[in-house]
């Protein structure tokens, strides 16, 4: 029928689309124009390289069952209550996390959810989360492979290679962790493709509390329905801690070259070598080693706990929720009533880090 379907320009890559906007500008300096669209498809070229890459790593993974390969990523935040009345357009909301863990070897996506006060969704809340579901994996498992986008305030930070160690440390049957960053403005996975299904579904039902987002997406999923794993607040821990006590942060590798997480690609923990991170700062560059190691052993490495208590939230907010409570279910009422507040001032999660961050 001749209709053609183009792709999206939504979420578009930032560099590839400043890149072609210097080029367009430096259509007479030709010289300029040819180093600009080196860099370009220098830059696709690496993008495409690591989408093959996880192709591969998802091939090989089906067929031996001793390895495994998943993508995981947060869901943008979820509004609640989530209300057609145009009201709650104009006052601020709680926020419910989602992060989704796709199982790349039977389709499965795992929903990790919460909400603000809970837990915060940072790198800890992250690391979490992954902990959770490398503890649920096949106990004949001995290498797992994870794909993320680059966000160095989420994903790709010494909290989470905390959280390698100490995970791989106390798994009984893990032996190895490689944990590979898409390279940025390049990162969809098929997390996200879990994260659509949800926008599509979340007009079907009233939203009026968390438990309404975790029903929401429990149901969705047609061939696998997706799973829901609530996080309270036990399930919540401070890897940071361990950076403070059992390990360390270090600026160079053992070579003595300077150590930026932003030229990271891969890394690899093994648990012969717990404490040593192996990383790569490109696709095709062997393994360079930076210890996270004391003087002394590391025999524990378990982390503690995060929270004691319920997270405030701003009292602006706190406000604006209860201008919102006749628009739903009195069932629901103390739970908002009862929320902590504090002073702080009230930011977007969705605006504190992104892909780009690196």
């Amino acid at each position: 029928m001749n209709i053609g379907i183009k792709k999206p320009s939504k979420d578009t890559c930032g560099k590839c689309d400043s890149l072609r906007m210097k080029i367009s500008l430096s259509a007479s300096n030709v010289e300029e124009k040819l180093k600009y669209q080196n860099e370009l498809d220098t830059h696709q070229k690496q993008a495409d390289d690591y989408y093959k890459l996880k192709a591969e790593d998802k091939r090989l993974s089906k067929n031996d069952p001793k390895t495994k390969t998943v993508t995981f990523d947060l869901q943008q935040c979820l509004a609640t209550p989530q209300l057609s009345s145009g009201v709650s357009f104009y006052l601020r909301q709680l926020w419910t996390f989602n992060l989704t863990i796709h199982d790349c070897d039977d389709d499965q996506a795992h929903c990790f959810m919460w909400h603000e006060a809970i837990a915060a969704r940072g790198a800890n809340q992250v690391g979490s989360c992954i902990h959770q579901f490398l503890n649920s994996i096949p106990s004949d498992v001995e290498k797992i492979t994870l794909y993320s986008d680059s966000c160095t305030g989420q994903n790709k930070n010494a909290h989470i290679v905390a959280m390698h160690f100490a995970s791989l440390k106390s798994h009984p049957t893990l032996k190895i962790i490689k944990h590979k960053f898409l390279v940025p403005g390049h990162t969809h996975m098929e997390c996200d493709g879990d994260h659509a299904l949800i926008e599509k579904k979340k007009s079907e039902a009233p939203i009026h509390h968390p438990c309404d987002w975790y029903q929401l997406v429990q149901c969705t999923g047609k061939k696998h329905p997706f799973k829901v794993i609530e996080m309270d607040q036990s399930k919540f821990f401070d890897y940071a801690n361990l950076l403070k006590t059992e390990l360390q942060i270090k600026k160079k590798d053992e070579t003595g070259n300077p150590f930026y997480w932003r030229d990271v690609r891969e890394i690899r923990i093994d648990k012969n070598n717990i404490g040593i991170m192996y990383f790569k700062t490109g696709i095709n560059e062997s393994y360079r080693r930076l210890s996270f190691r004391k003087r002394g052993s590391l025999a524990k490495l378990v982390p503690e706990k995060q929270y004691k208590r319920l997270v405030p939230i701003s009292e602006k907010k706190k406000a604006d929720l209860m201008q919102l409570l006749p628009y739903i279910s009195d069932v629901f009422w103390d739970f908002y009533k009862n929320l902590p507040t504090n002073q702080a001032d009230d930011i977007h999660p969705d605006l504190e880090h992104s892909d780009e961050d690196e």
